[in-house]
């Protein structure tokens, strides 16, 4: 979690989209029609596939209640490498801050610290934050997040890290709790009508009970749930 104030996690059945959980040998969703104005997030003039839900993902339960962080970096590496960073190693270029309120501050640590990682296994520097102010234009936000998402998964076919805020008017699931939430995911998936899928390393913690491993949810939904920190850097992609 960003911040100590929400490090658990209550079922709550207030007005929050319901999460499609995901069995671990679940095949890719039938084709949909696209909607009329999808993003586009392919390279060299060639479009990304329409939908696609990486395989090679492997989800992992972060070590502690301020490890969403360095948790979610490491289930997107496994992307990448089989072997990543532990996350006491990622979280000693990520975490920060005093004993009560250690957490990682923004999603630039997050790129800093997987491209350190990838940089020492010969995979380079990839990761870029994206800067994506709040006060442009909803449609906007949502284009581009979703063009990140195809570029990013289904084009180069690698796993991101987003940061989160989930509240008590609008829940990222109906198991979160009824507050604020700041939390760390990872997007590995997207479906031809345009649902993310979720790796999310809180699932199986004491008050987390009810949040699956992975899940599915809206991309309005989910842009509405970006939190872009002081420094507007809600999310990391690749070019």
């Amino acid at each position: 979690m960003k911040r100590s104030t929400a490090t658990t996690i209550i079922a709550a059945l207030a007005a929050a989209p319901l999460a499609v959980p995901l069995p671990a040998n679940a095949a890719a969703p039938a084709p949909a029609a696209p909607p009329a104005a999808e993003a586009t997030g392919g390279t060299g003039g060639k479009p990304p596939p329409k939908e696609r839900i990486l395989k090679n993902v492997t989800w992992e339960r972060q070590k502690h209640l301020w490890y969403c962080g360095p948790a979610a970096a490491r289930i997107a590496l496994t992307t990448w490498v089989r072997k990543p960073k532990s996350q006491d190693k990622l979280a000693k270029d990520m975490v920060s801050g005093p004993p009560w309120n250690r957490q990682t501050p923004n999603v630039l640590f997050a790129t800093i610290a997987m491209n350190k990682a990838l940089a020492g296994s010969g995979k380079g520097r990839p990761y870029r934050s994206r800067f994506l102010h709040g006060g442009r234009p909803f449609d906007y936000r949502r284009a581009k997040f979703l063009a990140d998402i195809k570029r990013t998964v289904g084009t180069r076919g690698r796993a991101m890290v987003i940061n989160i805020r989930s509240t008590k008017s609008r829940q990222m699931i109906r198991a979160y709790p009824n507050r604020d939430v700041y939390h760390y995911v990872v997007v590995y998936g997207y479906s031809s009508n345009n649902r993310i899928y979720i790796a999310d390393p809180a699932s199986g913690l004491k008050d987390y009970k009810g949040v699956p491993k992975k899940y599915s949810v809206t991309i309005s939904h989910l842009t509405r749930l970006l939190h872009a920190g002081d420094k507007k850097h809600p999310y990391q992609y690749l070019d």
